[in-house]
């Protein structure tokens, strides 16, 4: 039995589980802030997804604000909440922290995979921490990135994001039945309607890259997107723009 890669899940995973691993992903000067668990339940995923709901709750987290229009500036959306079959996406946020799961069945009962990202700076959950403060941080402008959106029947959302000055990012995580092949291709007419030229498009079974540019108000953005299948219908993506004038 494994043990979760931060303390803090303990406190709003609900009991019973089994830890099956977990993962700590590190920033580019090498500080941990977004961690994901692995845990195997019992229960079905519906009484899981009951129970991590109260556990939120208890522990302060509480569902993002959705259409407020604060702190969104493009990247990934969450996926409608329909789902594949059983699977649970779920989203909470506070104010210094959010945390994305999704609950899917499995041959035991059902598995828990969930991240918590300690920072809500230009994500889904910065609604909630403006609603909550009622000003918005003093911080210099931030690059925009492109919306992009999940196919129908997808499962997931945004798992975390970062940047300033002349870089941005944002992560996801979706559950889909489509191939990485496949939802690579979904995300290229909305970014070509957002102004972005295409430029490489690599494509293997379980990894994807593609790269983008375009000129707005003067400045060449560079625009990456990495995607690879981290289980079957587990999707992995990375959304990074880059303008390099704005290095310092």
């Amino acid at each position: 039995v494994g043990t979760f890669p931060t303390p803090e899940m303990s406190r709003f995973v609900p009991r019973g589980g089994r830890v099956l691993g977990g993962l700590v992903h590190e920033d580019r000067r090498g500080n941990a802030n977004r961690f994901t668990s692995l845990v195997s339940f019992r229960e079905s995923p519906d009484s899981v997804a009951t129970l991590l709901e109260q556990g939120m709750t208890q522990a302060g987290m509480e569902p993002p604000v959705v259409g407020s229009g604060f702190g969104l500036r493009g990247g990934f959306m969450p996926a409608a909440p329909t789902g594949v079959g059983r699977e649970r996406p779920l989203m909470f946020c506070s104010d210094s922290a959010s945390v994305t799961a999704i609950v899917t069945e499995y041959p035991t009962g059902s598995l828990l995979r969930i991240t918590s990202q300690h920072s809500v700076r230009n994500s889904i959950c910065e609604a909630r921490s403006v609603r909550v403060t009622g000003v918005l941080s003093d911080r210099p402008e931030r690059l925009e990135l492109p919306t992009l959106r999940a196919p129908k029947g997808a499962a997931g959302g945004p798992s975390g994001s970062g940047g300033g000055g002349y870089r941005q990012s944002s992560a996801a995580q979706y559950t889909a039945r489509e191939t990485v092949a496949e939802l690579i291709a979904h995300f290229v007419p909305q970014l070509q309607d957002q102004g972005w030229t295409l430029g490489k498009r690599m494509v293997d079974d379980d990894i994807g890259l593609l790269t983008a540019r375009k000129v707005d108000k003067g400045e060449t953005q560079f625009l990456t997107l990495t995607h690879y299948l981290s289980g079957p219908r587990q999707h992995e993506l990375e959304l990074s723009v880059i303008v390099p004038s704005r290095r310092p």
